[in-house]
């Protein structure tokens, strides 16, 4: 027995990962309508095949054998291009050497779509026509839905469980679920196209395709990029090794995309695994993290780098969810000052802006409406200030300067007020204190003893 499953991240992020929980229900009722709809199918072309077998006069493919009649016409019903099949069909007879058997080859086609045209007006609609991806003509919408739809219960579970352990990190670390969403959509445009060339460029059977696993792989990519060191719950059964391992997401990237890739090359074109989606699904995640994410891992790249370590120093494994459930006091405090870190980047940009266009009371009231907080935070308004002196000279400079004089004085920081004075008299020699006496105070200050 050989087993490596990967069921969840070795993270605390203390909230629910909703868009990835969701996305695993509509994919589980998906299937679920899918299912009872080729039970539907199924329980008419069963019926319909025992009247054929009964009824034959003449020995035929379809009519000898009941259960190819039901299976062979269920997957013409299946095809979204159902003529294009049948020209596949008949192509690919072509290549048969023996002229006789070329004859009874289109002569079995031929029988088999007379078949499914009889019986076609009694069959429901097939979801999985409906839904998958055929790779003889390109739909950017059949991307989207054939990602959404899967082939078999085993396929889906597998397709959720791999997702499961990789994508609610990513939400939690891009933040905006929005942002997420579109990053999947591209990632199961990209496998799309990427199999839609290798059908039409290497010749590979254009099979329709259906399941998650681009998307999946595109997750496990992009979690190379974003989350390299963060650790996976894997379950590792190995002959009489039974147990799970933490295992880092760079490592289980190189393990699975590297895998699919071989697989993809060595392929003889007889498996139904469409290895060409799971490895540039997995190229395109890594991709867009560096592209389009860059810029996030490096904001929250000191948080991910506390949480590896809390979480190494206190390894315990409480469970699939308890990445979701708590979060650790590093965390909690990283994402407080992230927070103050944003909150101060986005109020300078709205000063600027008001300076910018001239709109000095505006910038003025701006300054002035977090008085109440900054006073205890002096820096803050430091920071503030020596921002604005790279700025065009305007009002709203001076009135800080003045804010900061009149605190400095406060606390008998006489030589920042001082320097603060002269920074402002160089700029503009009019310049006027905030208090009647600063001037007198400073200037005592700053004169020598005679003692």
């Amino acid at each position: 027995m050989f087993i490596i499953l990967p069921h969840s991240a070795d993270v605390g992020w203390g909230r629910m990962p909703w868009l990835v929980l969701g996305l695993m229900v509509l994919c589980t009722a998906i299937y679920f309508a899918q299912d009872r709809n080729k039970a539907a199918v199924e329980r008419v072309l069963a019926a319909y095949c025992a009247e054929v077998h009964d009824d034959a006069e003449t020995a035929t493919l379809l009519q000898n054998d009941a259960d190819y009649c039901q299976w062979i016409l269920a997957v013409v019903h299946a095809r979204p291009e159902k003529e294009r099949f049948r020209e596949q069909m008949l192509a690919e007879t072509q290549a048969w050497r023996d002229a006789g058997a070329v004859e009874r080859g289109r002569a079995q086609i031929d029988e088999l779509f007379m078949h499914y045209e009889q019986v076609r007006s009694q069959l429901p609609r097939s979801l999985d026509a409906a839904l998958m991806t055929d790779p003889l003509s390109f739909n950017p919408w059949r991307a989207i839905t054939s990602s959404l739809a899967h082939g078999s219960w085993a396929h889906l579970i597998g397709n959720m469980i791999f997702f499961f352990a990789f994508a609610p990190a990513l939400e939690m670390v891009i933040g905006s679920r929005l942002r997420f969403a579109l990053a999947m959509v591209v990632i199961a445009l990209a496998a799309d196209v990427a199999y839609f060339l290798a059908v039409h460029l290497s010749g590979m059977p254009p099979l329709p395709a259906l399941g998650f696993s681009g998307v999946v792989t595109g997750m496990i990519g992009m979690s190379a990029y974003l989350l390299p060191r963060v650790r996976i719950r894997t379950f590792v059964w190995i002959m009489h090794l039974i147990r799970n391992f933490h295992i880092p997401a760079a490592v289980l990237a190189a393990w699975y995309i590297g895998w699919d890739a071989w697989y993809m090359v060595t392929d003889d074109g007889t498996s139904s695994t469409n290895f060409v989606a799971h490895v540039f699904g997995g190229v395109a995640g890594y991709l867009l993290g560096r592209l389009w994410f860059a810029d996030r891992k490096r904001d929250i790249q000191d948080e991910v780098d506390d949480e590896v370590a809390y979480r190494r120093s206190r390894r315990v494994d409480t469970g699939v969810l308890s990445s979701y459930q708590a979060k650790n006091p590093h965390s909690l405090q990283a994402d407080r000052e992230l927070a103050a870190r944003r909150d101060f980047a986005g109020f300078m940009q709205q000063i600027y802006r008001a300076v910018d266009v001239g709109n000095d009371a505006q910038a003025i009231n701006l300054l002035l409406s977090r008085y109440d907080e900054y006073c205890h935070a002096i820096e803050l308004y430091e920071e503030i200030y020596r921002e604005m002196q790279t700025w065009q000279p305007s009002r709203a400079v001076f009135c800080l300067a003045r804010l900061l004089i009149t605190e400095y004085i406060a606390r008998r920081k006489y030589a920042r007020a001082s320097e603060v004075v002269r920074w402002a008299r160089e700029q503009a020699p009019e310049f006027v204190f905030a208090e009647p006496g600063q001037a007198e105070l400073l200037a005592a200050v700053a004169r020598p003893s005679n003692g």
